[in-house]
């Protein structure tokens, strides 16, 4: 038996839907089989609480609703953010930006 916890909630937020696509054939591939892919933000924050995943894959340059925006401590959604691991899925240094490409 592999590592992976087929039963683990895995959320990707990403509004690129090439990296969100990636990052799901990896998961799936790994044996993770519970995984939802968002590529929109504005709905990041009801599928964080309705699905209240265990693992959130999150793209921190979004738009219309930035990453950082999601991962706000908002009333409804702190309980959520406490429970689940989160990871955020692009960083940039200076002028430039850093994000997981398919090839």
């Amino acid at each position: 038996m592999g590592l992976a916890n087929p039963n683990a909630r895995i959320l990707i937020i990403d509004d690129e839907e090439n990296s969100a696509q990636t990052l799901l054939k990896i998961l799936e591939q790994a044996g993770y089989g519970s995984c939802t892919v968002i590529t929109d933000s504005s709905h990041a924050a009801k599928q964080i609480l309705d699905l209240n995943p265990d693992l959130v894959l999150l793209d921190l340059l979004m738009e219309p609703i930035s990453g950082l925006k999601v991962m706000m401590p908002w009333q409804r959604v702190r309980p959520i953010f406490y429970r689940s691991l989160l990871i955020p899925l692009r960083c940039y240094f200076g002028s430039k930006t850093f994000s997981l490409r398919a090839n």
